[in-house]
């Protein structure tokens, strides 16, 4: 048939046709097909819960990231503040002596 989703039901589900020669069935079979027997608020509670264990993931990596930061931008002032008080003391000790 020249039908691209007629085709590809058939290639997917060709056991629920009415006939295999020429790949055609009822409207109504091919609703069936498409849309199964569950439930709207099964998959509903289903995209929710993925939803939100995407968010968590999201939450999780954005906290360690952020907590990287902190530290890194922490070790990095106190190099900077360690660095020119050595500085500081060391042209100190060199105008003394």
């Amino acid at each position: 048939m020249d039908d691209p989703l007629q085709d590809a039901m058939y290639e997917t589900w060709g056991a629920d046709l009415d006939d295999w020669e020429t790949r055609e069935c009822s409207d109504d079979e091919l609703i069936g097909v498409l849309y199964s027997d569950e439930s709207s608020a099964e998959s509903v509670a289903q995209n929710v819960l993925s939803i939100a264990l995407a968010l968590l993931l999201c939450l999780a990596v954005g906290n360690v990231v952020w907590r990287i930061v902190v530290v890194s931008w922490a070790l990095l002032s106190a190099a900077v503040r360690y660095t020119t008080v050595a500085l500081i003391l060391l042209s100190i000790a060199v105008f003394l002596a």
